[in-house]
C-alpha cells in the first residue's frame, strides 16, 4: 500500500471537501461547516432536534430544557423575533407541516404536539395511546422509564404522514395518518435491517432523530450512541450508513450527542444539530 507524505496527509484531513468514509451505497457527504449555536441567555443550549422551514432559508429548532421554539438563520444565529415561547418543555424534535404549523414531540408522554404557526402557541396534542392502532406498539411503550420514549418526528409533504421514532429497545419507526389519528404501520429498526455499528452491541445503539427525504424517499436518521447516520428505505426495510465526522480545523473528529437531523426540499443540504451544552453546534454537509 502505498504511504503517504505527512504534509500530504495533513492536507488532506485539512480539505473540508473530503467525503465521509462510508458504505458504498450510501451517498457521498462532504462536511461545509460547524457552527456554534448554544445560546444560554436565549435558553437554547439543549438543542434536540431540527428542521428546515418553508423558505427554506431557515431552520425551526427546539430545546429540551427550555419552553420555546426557535427560529435560526442558516448561519446559526437566533431570529430572537420570530422565536416565541410555548408552555412545554421536553420536546425532542420538530417538523413543519405543509400547511407551515408546526410539530414537535414530547417524549416523557409520547406526545405529538400542534404548534400554530399563526396562533405561535400549542393547539392541538395528540398522545400515541389514544389513537387507533396503539396495541401495535402498546407492549413496546409499557415498560415505563425502561423503555425510551419519542426522540424525533418528520413528514411525508406528498402524503401528509407523519413518521416519530422511539429512542431504543426496541428502536421503532411509526408511521402516522395525516390527522394524526391512527397509527398506521410500524418498523423495528434492527441490526437486520442496517442499524448497526461495530463498536457497539445492538442494545446500546438508539437513534435519536429522523428526516424524510422527498428526493430519494429515504429516511435520514442519526444515532447519537453509534455516532452514524442512516439512510433507511422504508420499502425494502434496508439502512446504508456512514460515520458522523467532522474536519475541525484540519482534524477529523467524530460529531457527538447528535439530536436532530434535516434535509433542505432541494435534497443537497444535511443539517445536523447536537445536544452538547454549551458546545452544541449545527453541522452542514453537501449531500452528493
Amino acid at each position: 500500500m502505498t504511504r503517504l507524505p505527512l504534509l500530504a496527509m495533513l492536507l488532506l484531513l485539512a480539505d473540508p471537501s473530503v467525503p465521509l468514509a462510508q458504505d458504498r451505497s450510501f451517498p457521498t457527504l462532504r462536511f461545509v461547516e460547524a457552527i456554534r449555536i448554544a445560546d444560554r441567555r436565549a435558553g437554547m443550549d439543549e438543542p434536540s432536534g431540527v428542521a428546515v422551514s418553508q423558505d427554506a432559508r431557515h431552520l425551526w429548532t427546539v430545546s429540551d430544557d427550555a419552553r420555546a421554539v426557535y427560529l435560526l438563520g442558516l448561519d446559526g444565529d437566533i431570529r430572537r423575533r420570530e422565536s416565541f415561547p410555548i408552555t412545554e418543555r421536553g420536546l425532542e424534535g420538530i417538523a413543519v407541516h405543509p400547511s407551515g404549523d408546526l410539530l414537535a414531540v414530547k417524549e416523557e408522554t409520547s406526545e405529538i404536539l400542534v404548534i400554530g404557526s399563526d396562533e405561535r402557541r400549542i393547539v392541538d396534542r395528540v398522545a400515541l395511546d389514544r389513537m387507533l392502532g396503539y396495541h401495535l406498539v402498546a407492549p413496546e411503550f409499557a415498560g415505563g422509564s425502561r423503555n425510551r420514549g419519542l426522540e424525533g418526528i418528520t413528514i411525508d409533504p406528498a402524503t401528509g404522514r407523519v413518521y416519530v421514532i422511539k429512542q431504543s429497545r426496541p428502536r421503532l419507526l411509526i408511521e402516522i395518518s395525516p390527522d394524526l389519528r391512527a397509527i398506521t404501520a410500524v418498523r423495528e429498526l434492527t441490526a437486520g435491517a442496517g442499524f448497526t455499528d461495530n463498536n457497539r452491541r445492538d442494545r446500546k445503539i438508539d437513534v435519536s432523530g429522523i428526516a424524510y427525504d422527498r428526493w430519494r424517499d429515504r429516511f435520514w436518521i442519526v444515532s447519537d450512541t453509534a455516532q452514524r447516520v442512516y439512510l433507511y428505505d422504508w420499502a425494502r426495510h434496508q439502512a446504508v450508513s456512514a460515520p458522523l465526522v467532522w474536519n475541525d480545523r484540519g482534524w477529523r473528529r467524530t460529531i457527538e450527542h447528535a439530536e436532530g437531523i434535516a434535509v433542505d426540499p432541494a435534497g443537497d443540504r444535511l443539517y445536523i444539530v447536537t445536544d452538547d451544552k454549551g458546545s452544541s453546534r449545527l453541522f452542514v454537509f453537501r449531500i452528493e
